[in-house]
């Protein structure tokens, strides 16, 4: 279950990751990144981010947990995106 909103949008080899804040006053947030069940990346954001772009990737399915944390409150949120590896095939809009 998430703490918060977050979705995620794709294109041909990148993805645009949304998150709601959960406060203006957040210490960090981190977003970790897993492709095909396995741990890619963890990106550190900025204080005032609400967003951040990942490119390029490669085709396969990703999930993702993005966590903020403001002062001893710690929330997460999960989602899932898809890259397609033939831009013919269309482009994988993620709930």
């Amino acid at each position: 279950m998430s703490d918060f909103k977050t979705k995620a949008y794709t294109g041909k080899d990148f993805v645009n990751i949304l998150f709601e804040r959960i406060g203006k006053e957040v210490d960090n947030i981190v977003v970790e990144i897993f492709l095909d069940g396995m741990k890619f990346k963890t990106i550190l954001c900025e204080d005032g981010d609400s967003s951040l772009t990942l490119q390029p990737l490669a085709e396969g399915y990703y999930t993702y947990t993005v966590t903020q944390i403001c002062g001893e409150t710690v929330k997460s949120a999960n989602g899932s995106f898809t890259i397609l590896g033939d831009w013919d095939k269309g482009v994988a809009l993620t709930y």
